[in-house]
């Protein structure tokens, strides 16, 4: 993966990462089940999936298909096994009993989440179907971190922090 001057990966990789980690953060809680989980089991739960789903995307993102295209259709099965993981993710995400203090955070998280999958999924068909203006633009507002999707999963991690929740860490 390229990294800029000071070793890290492209402002959009980063951005990504962390709404993706964001979904399938979601995915691995849901498998709890029960009743509203406490705060301190809430956040135990997110934070020891996010390491697991950092090294997911890591590996997905990194992956030669993705990097160096020279197969777009390719491409586009790779872009849509992470919009499929994001989608199931929200989808057991939104069954998950959050604590009562962060449900709206929690249900705006769920519905950017099932937003992105829905622009991942489109980024999909543009690079299945060679549409490079369509592929440039998404790339570009990844990179400026202006996807509406992406600004709504932020938004909601943003509200989940202003509450004492800090669902990113490890």
């Amino acid at each position: 993966m390229r990294v800029d001057a000071r070793g890290r990966r492209p402002v959009a990789a980063r951005g990504l990462s962390l709404v993706l980690a964001a979904g399938v953060a979601g995915l691995l809680v849901a498998g709890c089940g029960g009743g509203e989980l406490s705060k301190a089991d809430y956040l135990k739960e997110v934070k020891a999936i996010n390491q697991k789903f950092a090294d997911t995307v890591e590996k997905t993102f990194s992956s030669p298909e993705l990097q160096n295209p020279s197969d777009l259709s390719k491409a586009a099965d790779i872009i849509r096994q992470g919009a499929d993981q994001l989608r199931d993710g929200a989808g057991e995400l939104d069954g998950l009993n959050s604590p009562s203090e962060v449900e709206s955070s929690h249900d705006k998280l769920v519905s950017g989440l099932n937003a992105f999958a829905d622009d991942l999924d489109k980024f999909a068909n543009a690079a299945a179907s060679g549409n490079i203006s369509e592929l440039q633009s998404f790339a570009q507002q990844i990179a400026g971190q202006n996807l509406p999707s992406m600004t709504q999963v932020q938004s909601a991690i943003d509200e989940f922090k202003a509450k004492g929740y800090d669902i990113e860490s490890a």
